[in-house]
């Protein structure tokens, strides 16, 4: 993996985080999910993040600790298939 490091915040029931869930799997990649649904302190660091709760959301850390939030499932899909050697 890259020296980015990346977390999907999720809903169980979200249908736009299943369907970037689901590019996930149909590309066989894996990154650390967090389900906001069930750990507040997930959510919180989501709000603390983003500014908002909204999912699904990938948080990018970069080497120096900054996070970054990125929404939308198409737009996280389009960074995933764009990043996908350096999610391996």
């Amino acid at each position: 993996m890259s020296n980015t490091k990346v977390e999907l915040y999720h809903r169980k029931q979200c249908p736009y985080c299943k369907k970037v869930q689901a590019v996930l799997q149909e590309m066989d990649l894996e990154m650390i999910q967090k389900d906001v649904g069930k750990n507040a302190d997930d959510l919180e660091e989501l709000r603390a993040v983003g500014g908002k709760t909204q999912v699904p959301c990938l948080i990018q850390v970069n080497d120096q600790g900054e996070k970054t939030a990125l929404y939308e499932s198409d737009d996280i899909i389009s960074w995933i298939k764009t990043h996908e050697n350096e999610l391996r």
